[in-house]
């Protein structure tokens, strides 16, 4: 499934998401200048961005059963 959205205000925003089962991927991108990429396999989440200063982050989302 694909799904996009654009938010227009105070800060322009245009996000972008595609899921593929266990897997997904998210885009976004905005104004002023900023942006991310995460990506999605499971449990654990790899993002990397730029708001200000390039940054990453390992991510790992603890589901109670």
């Amino acid at each position: 499934m694909l799904e996009l959205s654009l938010r227009l205000g105070g800060t322009n925003r245009l996000e972008g998401a595609l899921f593929l089962g266990e897997a997904s991927l998210f885009l976004t991108l905005s104004y002023p200048w900023a942006g991310s990429v995460v990506a999605w396999l499971g449990d654990l989440g790899l993002e990397a961005g730029y708001e200000g200063a390039p940054y990453a982050w390992v991510r790992y989302a603890w589901r109670w059963p």
